[in-house]
């Protein structure tokens, strides 16, 4: 009963600290969304996008965001989306900080934990639960989970484990993925290789059969199971098919490639009645000003835009330049704090184990092994992107972290109170700098950003109208905040084109706002614009009605200036012609 009373303690207390991090976090800075994707998906759940609260988030799973819809509709002034995904990086903080509360140790070992624990987290994830992104939520939900497992104290513990696992795995299954092998390896550490007391079992009987605690992972895969059947379910449909065909090739051309140049195979587009303006729109983004974008000529652009950017090589040189991609991203500054601790952990283990236990190296190198291919794989696929290297970064960060507990390879006591001195002040002063570099950047991205969210309120009281915003320069990073008190109307303000293009959704969209596309948006309704935000000009866009439509001219109709940046309102109008005939 009083290990349950303190046990429960510890869960309060952990929740409750991790509840008023995020409260000052809002309040002091700010959550903002740093991409624009989220935005995206926030405004899906919201009912922003089509009118209506939908849970076909594309890239998180239906379950979850399905759940976010209905919030939505009980409370449709919340951005549940920006909260559940900001609360989830706080539940594996939680978890984190409860693994020390729980423990049979002193109050004074345990206020030092909480500390260097929360200073610790400060300094590696404050910047990036400022500025989130949902793939970097599920990383660091994903790796708090892998963090609690190593550490498991009783079975009823296992619940912490699958609520983070699933949450990641609905948030991007990836990042899921990408975790498993670090599970795997630590399962068999944990119930192959130890007797039913916990102790190694040594001798001739070092590899005894001891398949213990399957009930976890069991319950996590059918869970995932689950998840997976109701996403094919909810995305069924040779429309959807079609979608995810078009989304696939999409993402090749603009996350890991480039759009492809005409005048390097003139022939190949002209074959399939591709003109070099519209390959400069496809540099825009404006793929609704492509004729006939579909998923075939989307899965072309790929593969020439793989073969001019050189990724089409022999095996020798694509290993070479997988090798040298992981390596840039691996060691790279950016990425710092939390690739130097990851790397100083696995430095520490591999000293501690050559040293102390032999057998422990063999796992250890067993993690560095796998670690290892997996930033191979996808430095050879060329799929490490940023948030995908942060995510790895933050994987690496728990697997040393859960080894160092498994081997119970801590300092002995002389050495802990220095490290515990020099590692506190070390963290609160680059705590300060964290603290303050975050807060600059917060106020930066909203003076630059947080005025084109106000120019979209601005387009949702213009409710005969529409207003069609390059992609590039309608949200290039986010820039909208998380707020209790929101308005999730139908979002007037759309781009030419973006990772949504094609779906049903779009559809649906247009639907909502009455119209059957954008071009013919653009043609044939008033009250129908083109937006150039800072510079005067019409750009690509008039290049494009001038090339194409020699019957239509592009006409400068108002400029509307919010917190002094003006956004110039371009409209497409059929010339007329006077008394003599003359085009005007």
């Amino acid at each position: 009963m009083r290990q349950s009373r303190s046990k429960a303690w510890a869960a309060f207390l952990a929740l409750g600290i991790s509840f008023l991090c995020m409260a000052v976090l809002y309040f002091r800075f700010h959550l903002i969304y740093a991409i624009a994707d989220d935005v995206i998906m926030r405004d899906i759940a919201s009912g922003a996008f089509t009118g209506t609260p939908d849970g076909h988030l594309i890239f998180i799973k239906f379950v979850l965001g399905w759940l976010m819809s209905r919030c939505y509709d009980v409370l449709p002034s919340v951005d549940w989306y920006g909260f559940i995904l900001v609360g989830t990086m706080f539940l594996g903080m939680a978890a984190c900080l409860y693994r020390g509360f729980c423990l049979d140790k002193s109050l004074r070992w345990k206020v030092v934990y909480g500390a260097l624990a929360l200073l610790l987290f400060g300094h590696t994830m404050l910047f990036h639960v400022a500025q989130f992104e949902w793939t970097l939520c599920a990383a660091f939900a994903g790796g708090a989970a892998l963090f609690f497992y190593v550490t498991l104290q009783s079975s009823g513990e296992n619940l912490v484990v699958y609520g983070l696992l699933l949450l990641t795995f609905c948030i991007r299954s990836d990042i899921f993925w990408m975790l498993m092998p670090g599970f795997g390896i630590f399962y068999l550490w944990k119930h192959v290789c130890f007797g039913e007391t916990g102790e190694e079992i040594r001798g001739k009987n070092r590899f005894p059969l001891r398949l213990r605690g399957w009930g976890l992972p069991a319950a996590v895969f059918l869970s995932v199971g689950a998840v997976a059947l109701v996403e094919q379910m909810a995305y069924g449909g040779e429309e959807w098919e079609t979608f995810f065909r078009f989304q696939t090739a999409r993402s090749e051309v603009y996350d890991y490639y480039e759009v492809p140049a005409y005048e390097k195979n003139p022939e190949l587009f002209m074959q399939q009645d591709i003109t070099g303006q519209e390959l400069r729109c496809l540099r825009h983004y404006a793929l609704y000003l492509v004729e006939d974008m579909d998923a075939e000529k989307m899965e072309l652009l790929a593969r020439e835009a793989k073969r001019q950017s050189g990724q089409e090589m022999g095996t020798k040189r694509q290993i070479w330049q997988g090798v040298k991609l992981s390596a840039e991203q691996f060691f790279s500054p950016h990425y710092a704090p939390v690739n130097l601790y990851g790397l100083l952990l696995a430095v520490y283990l591999l000293l501690y184990t050559w040293k102390r236990d032999r057998w422990g190296l063999v796992w250890v190198l067993f993690l560095l092994f796998f670690q290892g291919l997996l930033w191979f794989a996808l430095g050879f696929m060329g799929r490490l992107p940023e948030r995908v290297a942060q995510s790895m970064h933050w994987a690496d960060l728990a697997i040393m972290a859960g080894a160092l507990c498994q081997l119970r390879a801590f300092p002995g006591k002389k050495q802990e109170r220095l490290i515990l001195w020099m590692g506190g002040i070390s963290f609160f002063l680059l705590m300060i700098l964290s603290w303050k570099d975050t807060l600059s950047s917060n106020r930066q991205k909203l003076l630059a950003d947080g005025n084109y969210q106000l120019f979209k309120e601005y387009c949702k009281e213009q409710e005969d109208s529409l207003f069609f915003v390059e992609t590039f320069r309608a949200e290039p990073v986010g820039g909208a905040q998380v707020t209790a008190r929101g308005d999730f109307s139908l979002n007037r303000c759309l781009t030419l084109g973006d990772w949504y293009t094609t779906s049903p959704l779009d559809e649906e969209r247009f639907r909502a706002l009455g119209i059957s596309g954008v071009k013919d948006a653009l043609l044939s309704r008033d009250k129908v614009y083109y937006v150039a935000r800072d510079v005067e000009g019409d750009g690509f866009f008039g290049d494009y009605i001038r090339e194409n439509y020699e019957d239509f001219h592009v006409s400068l109709e108002e400029v509307v200036t919010i917190e002094e940046r003006p956004y110039y309102l371009y409209a497409v109008k059929p010339f007329e012609e006077d008394s003599e005939g003359s085009r005007r």
